[in-house]
């Protein structure tokens, strides 16, 4: 066979090859279309040497035949789709079409031995196999290595190995019989080849895989048989198996609905055998894992007030693993300092309420632990203890305002009298008009203390809008320019582009901020250096984010939440309620005021108002 290159390769190519070597001479090739064309050229004596083919009784008439130097078998290739094992039996009781290129020996052997078979004259082997692709016959004769070659040569993939024939391929050499000298020569050349060069071209070429083990009918009956062993077996066992199966379901169901109440409890659960943590619950999961008393090694973490109660708790569930005398049910409530995540300077306090009892866990003693976290409801109550003190503050304030502010009056009715009447005597004019001054200035100072209270003690009604939270943000720190330019404080205002909007009351956020940004600015007269402040809005899906931060001394981690109280002051001419009406009016709003520390290691207050979403006033109202 030719290859694209137009180079002689193939198992008879490589015969020719060695025969060359041998003898020591060339063969000049020729080259024809089929094999009829072949034969047709030797009966015609243009060709001297056929290189392989069957010696039949017509052939022998003008060509004579070497001993035969290759055993080829005859394969049935048919497509993948026609399943199971072809011989010729099958061939004919199926009526299957039957593909043999024309003047092929095989052509001659099933036409006399096999009349009634369908057999197809195909012009050579690639016309065959194509037409077996294409569905046209249903399988074609080929010697297994020209097959193999013209399969993988033009990629048919859809083709397989399906049987073996009745007959197998003996080739010869055929030389023309009017030079018997040259035939000498080629059976003389046969001869020389030796038994390991006959297996080295075969290895090299035969490469056809072994018909798969599903492809025998040997292989069925063994599947059925073992089929049918194993069904008897499982029939046997079925009765168990039923037995088995319905006891399994039992515990299943059983340990089904324990799982589906302890994985959904609100309450975190653990239980504890043997000093160690063999299961927790999703909700105990979410918990902090210092609660869990078995992996604690040390209490630092619990503040001295609930820390002997803790001792207590810990060394109660001890005792109850070990000494089943002892009570099996402890419970108690405790709170301890968390670090929360991305923010290990600072400390969050949580509160929990714990109970443990001992139980069988899988057959062995064991305790269960259950965790109520209870950190929001003791949020709540004392939110609601600090809103009753706001209450009665407040009227307190209103009562003591009131009392002052009348007889005050009228020391200033009184103080103007008096600095009209001596203002005739020139004489100490100049000294009594300063003392009234400064009676006057401590009168106002008094008069703004009481008007500060009397807004603390009042409510706030904010009239909400949508607004930009950038507006009231750039008008507080215009006011305040001038001011902290006097102190050689310099201010950044940084705006979210593009805006976000709320629901509230531009005026009110406008004082919160203007309050933040002075309280910032004292809290940095004393400083040397560089000393800014940065006003920056930013948000996230839910709120729109105001944050203040300074590069002054910061406010102390135990005073973050102290400084919002009323009248508590880090500064000694403030009243201290500043902060905690800023705080009333963000709660107001919704949102929330809170002070933390920022990467320059001053201060950071941090506004949070939800973004609006066409909410209306009366929506507001409704929802509160």
């Amino acid at each position: 066979m030719m290859d694209d290159a137009g180079n002689y390769r193939g198992i008879i190519a490589d015969y020719m090859h060695l025969l060359e070597k041998k003898l020591n001479f060339k063969f000049k090739l020729v080259r024809a279309d089929s094999w009829s064309d072949v034969l047709k050229m030797a009966r015609e004596r243009r060709v001297d040497v056929i290189s392989a083919g069957v010696a039949s009784e017509a052939r022998r008439q003008y060509m004579d035949w070497t001993e035969p130097y290759f055993q080829s078998p005859i394969a049935i290739i048919s497509k993948k789709s026609l399943k199971g094992q072809l011989d010729i039996q099958r061939v004919l009781n199926s009526n299957l079409t039957l593909g043999i290129p024309a003047d092929y020996h095989t052509s001659h052997l099933y036409r006399e031995n096999y009349p009634g078979i369908q057999v197809i004259d195909t012009d050579n082997l690639l016309d065959g196999l194509k037409k077996v692709s294409f569905g046209e016959i249903d399988a074609v004769i080929a010697e297994v290595p020209h097959a193999l070659h013209y399969i993988e040569k033009f990629n048919i993939p859809n083709l397989r190995s399906a049987g073996v024939s009745d007959y197998e391929t003996l080739l010869s050499i055929g030389t023309r019989s009017d030079w018997p000298i040259l035939h000498r020569i080629m059976s003389k050349g046969i001869a020389m080849i030796s038994e390991s060069e006959h297996r080295e071209i075969e290895r090299r070429w035969i490469k056809l895989p072994p018909m798969q083990l599903h492809q025998f009918r040997t292989f069925w009956y063994i599947v059925f048989f073992l089929l049918l062993v194993t069904g008897i077996i499982l029939l046997w066992s079925t009765s168990l198996k039923k037995q088995v199966r319905k006891r399994t379901e039992e515990y299943r169901f059983s340990e089904k609905l324990f799982r589906d109440l302890v994985e959904n409890s609100p309450t975190g659960i653990a239980i504890i055998q043997d000093g160690k943590v063999v299961y927790t619950n999703p909700e105990q999961k979410r918990l902090p894992e210092v609660i869990i008393p078995v992996e604690l090694d040390s209490l630092a973490h619990i503040p001295g007030e609930d820390r002997a109660k803790a001792e207590t708790f810990f060394r109660g569930i001890q005792s109850i693993q070990t000494d089943p005398r002892e009570t099996d049910f402890l419970e108690t409530d405790f709170g301890f300092y968390i670090h929360p995540k991305g923010k290990e300077k600072f400390k969050e306090m949580r509160y929990v309420n714990c109970r443990a009892c001992r139980i069988m866990y899988r057959g062995r003693p064991g305790v269960l632990l259950n965790t109520i976290d209870r950190s929001r409801s003791k949020k709540m109550e004392k939110l609601l203890v600090t809103q009753e003190k706001m209450v009665s503050l407040g009227h307190i304030c209103a009562g003591i305002a009131h009392e002052v502010r009348n007889p005050l009056a009228a020391i200033n009715v009184h103080l103007g009298n008096l600095e009209e009447m001596y203002s005739a005597d020139a004489r100490h004019a100049s000294n009594i008009r300063t003392c009234f001054r400064l009676i006057h200035s401590d009168s106002e100072r008094i008069e703004s203390v009481i008007r500060r209270t009397l807004d603390f003690a009042k409510p706030i009604n904010p009239k909400f809008a949508k607004i930009d939270l950038n507006v009231p943000l750039k008008r507080a720190v215009r006011l305040t320019e001038t001011t902290l330019r006097h102190k050689r404080i310099r201010i950044q205002f940084h705006p979210l582009n593009p805006p976000v909007f709320c629901f509230g009351e531009s005026r009110l956020i406008e004082d919160v901020v203007y309050n933040l940004i002075i309280n910032a600015s004292d809290a940095m007269g004393g400083m040397e250096g560089h000393k800014q402040i940065f006003v920056i809005v930013y948000a996230n899906r839910r709120h729109a984010v105001a944050v203040v931060d300074d590069n002054g001394p910061g406010v102390p981690p135990d005073l973050r939440e102290k400084i919002f109280d009323p009248f508590v002051t880090t500064k000694k001419s403030s009243t201290g309620i500043g902060l905690s009406i800023c705080r009333r009016i963000l709660a107001d709003h919704d949102g929330s005021l809170k002070a933390m520390s920022n990467p320059l290691k001053g201060g950071r207050f941090v506004i949070k108002i939800p973004i609006y979403n066409g909410q209306t006033e009366s929506d507001r109202r409704y929802a509160s």
